[in-house]
Parts: structure tokens; sequence; C-alpha cells
């Protein structure tokens, strides 16, 4: 697969995550599996901006953002997960919430350092939004 395939499959992928797992947590969840469901929602889709961006900036031949890539290509791995057990009501969503609260503090961190660039700047403010419903769950 060619890096462009992965990027056009990534962004599809969490277009249908921010689509579709919102809708799913309608029936009966409590507010504070929706407010944890959508905030890793968001997280994930900024992620997928946030990272195409670094991406951009990688091929340019900087390699400024590396870090960035690095944290937010991680961070997203655990949201796009937690998103969906908060959505499927896991028995596990109260451990990968942890491991995910420290990947979006460290995500938080790196693009922090970026604050300069908006989509770093959303990206952050997302992470910061999800760290804080991982700590409540």
């Amino acid at each position: 697969m060619q890096r462009r395939d992965f990027l056009t499959s990534s962004a599809l992928t969490a277009a249908a995550v921010s689509f579709a797992l919102p809708g799913m947590a309608l029936g009966g969840e409590s507010k504070a599996g929706n407010a944890l469901l959508e905030t890793a929602t968001d997280c994930t889709k900024k992620a997928e901006l946030c990272l195409q961006h670094c991406v951009e900036s990688l091929s340019s031949g900087s390699k400024a953002m590396a870090a960035c890539a690095a944290s937010v290509r991680e961070m997203a791995i655990y949201c796009e997960a937690l998103a969906k057990a908060s959505a499927r009501k896991s028995k596990h969503l109260k451990a990968l919430a942890k491991i995910a609260l420290e990947a979006c503090q460290d995500c938080e961190a790196e693009c922090r350092k970026h604050k300069q660039m908006q989509v770093c700047l959303d990206c952050a403010d997302a992470c910061a939004a999800c760290a804080k419903e991982c700590a409540k769950a």
C-alpha cells in the first residue's frame, strides 16, 4: 500500500468513526460514557488532521514534526480503541482509559510545542479534553 492510499484510507476511517460512533452511544449510554465517546472520537478526528500536516511537513524534508507525528500516531491508536470500547460498554474501558490518558497527555505536550500551527493546537486541545474524560473513567 502506498503512502497516499494509506492516508486516504486513514482519513476515511476517521470520518466513519466520527459519524458512526456518536450515533451508537444514544441507546441508554450514561452521560459520562457519552462524554468519553465524544472526546475520544474528536481526538481521533483531530489526530488525523494533525498527522496529515506532519506528513506533509516531513515529506518536504523538514524533521521538525517527526516527534509530533509519532505521538499523534500513538495517541490515535488508543483513542480510536477507546471510542469503540466506550460505545460497546467494554468491561476493559477503565484500563484502556488509563492508557489513553497517558497517550493523550504525551500527544498534547508534543502538539503544544507547535502551537503556532492551528492544526496542532486543535489536536492538543482535543487531547486535553479527552485526557480529562479518561481521568473520570
